[in-house]
């Protein structure tokens, strides 16, 4: 910056000095800011005390002989010279005069696109809409997606200083087709033009990224993949524990190496079990007739739901000679003061204790309760049980579907006269039915619907009692010795058999990487056991975060061993969807009902 005739000496000043034109040689000083000649004396002489100092530079000789005048002036001056605009003042000048031409040419042929010219001069047309947009403009124009403005030149000025994009905040009009998952995604609905252009062409996508988009917000750049990406989260890919508590170490290292169950031990380890044909994000597991049944089917049948178990009570609470008839049974005689023996020594079940109020260790209490509930199994069958499930919100017509209102009359009859029921056989593939002092279901197979909306229920009540002796391993079906319970906002049963995947805007197809790699133990390459964890431990609570997997983490270098520099796709779309799992969904456009409503008219 030291030539003598470097155009851009003092570049941030808007005049140079003019002997550098003259002589080849600028004045240290330069020119003021306001463009005069700054360079009229040789220095600005200092005081020091009483006396003054000259200050001339080395490069002009140092201080000089004779010294400041005594008023503080320097002894030695120049003519002034005229400082010349610089290079950045000429930019300048032409720049506005460039602005102002193009604000002209506007005015003149912008406001009305066509003055004198037609279409072939149409300053306001950005370039061909995308086909996919063409056809939601009609007749409205450019104004179904901008903000118009009036068609003088007063309104077309204004349009060069205000946001006039479908995007902009407030009146986003991309959302009147499209539907913005701004809950699940980090993104804002309000900058759709930042990375989509609509009038790139017809046939160009406006869907397509770039990494440089990526980078230009994100604080963390990466050049690639292995240079710069994030390390996955200390747990990933799992935040939360799976919704079927399956140990895959027990399963594979105790499980199918006893004699008892070898003979059901999966051949081909990962693929047994996980459906490699739907493999995407997750690969799902087979049903459970194809993967379980062989063990677990024989156990369902075990554990029967119990409705309604006789308690023991202190007296008979209805007069079973008014029942004579109705149950066509005739009470056994007794003698006169003959002190009553309850067939029953139980106390209510859990089950019927919520649903009906009963303080279960109150027999004297709860015996008219009793009675009345054995009236209405007479009298109503099942109803009995309906009126009381709707009170705490369930359907009755799911959880008593199948149960014969005959049986609940007949054991109910027994009861009242304070016999044990003897009924027909155990339902072979399950069902209602009661035995000697009970009324209860049987799961028929696995699924059972009946089963699975009596515990979903009892999940719902969140009640202590019914949560302890139910929704535990041990509980009916033996449904839960797999199924986890959760809590999140409600206790709810999770019955789909899914995985979660804890990063959001992430995909993750399988399919691909299950053709390259091949099925079976290649899966291990990425999802290595973790030995050591007890994951039984994970399904003790409600709790689903509270959880440790049974695999080791993923780290990014399970990736980038394929992913990293240049082996294999490793732009940032090829894992991240900006718009995460529910993004953009397209709508059907009110012009096109509106149309097919003018139809339907004619």
């Amino acid at each position: 910056m030291s030539a003598p005739t470097n155009s851009y000496n003092r570049p941030n000043f808007p005049h140079v000095c003019g002997r550098a034109r003259l002589w080849q040689k600028p004045c240290p000083a330069g020119p003021n800011p306001d463009g005069t000649c700054g360079g009229t004396t040789f220095c600005q002489p200092q005081k020091k005390g009483d006396r003054w100092g000259c200050r001339r530079p080395a490069a002009l000789g140092g201080p000089c002989s004779e010294g400041p005048l005594p008023e503080g002036t320097c002894a030695h001056t120049r003519p002034a010279c005229r400082p010349e605009p610089s290079l950045r003042k000429r930019r300048q000048r032409l720049t506005t005069a460039a602005a102002l031409l193009v604000i002209g040419v506007l005015i003149a042929f912008g406001a009305g696109g066509d003055v004198g010219f037609g279409d072939s001069l149409d300053t306001r047309n950005p370039g061909p809409l995308r086909a996919a947009h063409t056809g939601i403009i009609a007749e409205k124009g450019c104004t179904s997606c901008h903000a118009s403005h009036d068609e003088d030149v007063a309104g077309f000025m204004l349009a060069t200083v205000t946001n006039s994009a479908p995007d902009k905040a407030g009146a986003n009009k991309c959302l009147d087709c499209h539907v913005f998952d701004t809950v699940n995604t980090p993104h804002k609905a309000s900058t759709c033009g930042s990375c989509h252009t609509a009038h790139k062409g017809r046939d160009m996508p406006v869907s397509e990224m770039t990494d440089a988009q990526c980078n230009a917000c994100h604080k963390v750049k990466m050049t690639n993949f292995s240079r710069g990406h994030p390390q996955f989260d200390e747990n990933y890919p799992h935040d939360s524990r799976t919704a079927v508590a399956f140990d895959h170490t027990k399963h594979l290292d105790t499980y199918f190496k006893d004699g008892r169950y070898a003979k059901n031990a999966p051949e081909g380890r990962c693929i047994s079990c996980h459906d490699v044909s739907q493999a995407l994000n997750n690969v799902p597991v087979r049903p459970f007739d194809q993967v379980c049944a062989s063990c677990h089917a024989a156990q369902i049948p075990r554990r029967d739901l119990v409705l309604f178990e006789m308690p023991e009570l202190d007296s008979n609470p209805l007069d079973v000679q008014d029942l004579t008839d109705v149950c066509r049974m005739s009470p056994e005689k007794t003698e006169k003061g003959e002190e009553f023996y309850s067939v029953s020594a139980e106390t209510p079940n859990a089950l019927t204790a919520v649903l009906f109020e009963l303080d279960g260790d109150d027999t004297e209490a709860y015996t008219p309760a009793m009675g009345k509930i054995l009236s209405q199994l007479i009298e109503e069958g099942p109803a009995a049980f309906a009126a009381a499930i709707k009170e705490w919100e369930g359907d009755p017509a799911r959880l008593l579907s199948g149960l014969s209102p005959e049986i609940a009359r007949q054991a109910a009859c027994a009861w009242a006269f304070n016999l044990e029921y003897e009924g027909p056989e155990l339902p072979a593939h399950g069902g209602w039915y009661a035995d000697e002092l009970s009324l209860r279901y049987k799961a028929g197979s696995h699924g059972d619907p009946v089963m699975k909306a009596w515990l979903s229920f009892i999940a719902g009540l969140e009640e202590d009692d019914l949560t302890e002796t139910i929704l535990s391993k041990d509980g009916p079906g033996a449904c839960l010795s797999c199924h986890a319970v959760s809590e999140t906002d409600t206790l709810a049963v999770e019955w789909a058999s899914v995985t979660r995947t804890a990063a959001k805007n992430f995909s993750y197809d399988h399919g691909p990487h299950l053709d390259l790699l091949g099925p079976g133990s290649q899966c291990e390459t990425c999802h290595a056991l973790n030995k050591t964890v007890d994951y039984g431990a994970n399904f003790q609570g409600y709790d689903p975060t509270d959880y440790t997997s049974g695999f080791n983490p993923m780290t990014s270098g399970n990736c980038i061993d394929c992913h990293g520099d240049t082996k294999l796709a490793s732009g940032c779309l090829t894992c991240h969807e900006y718009h995460g799992e529910n993004g953009f969904k397209s709508r059907q456009m009110l012009r096109v009902e509106d149309e097919n409503s003018e139809q339907g008219k004619e």
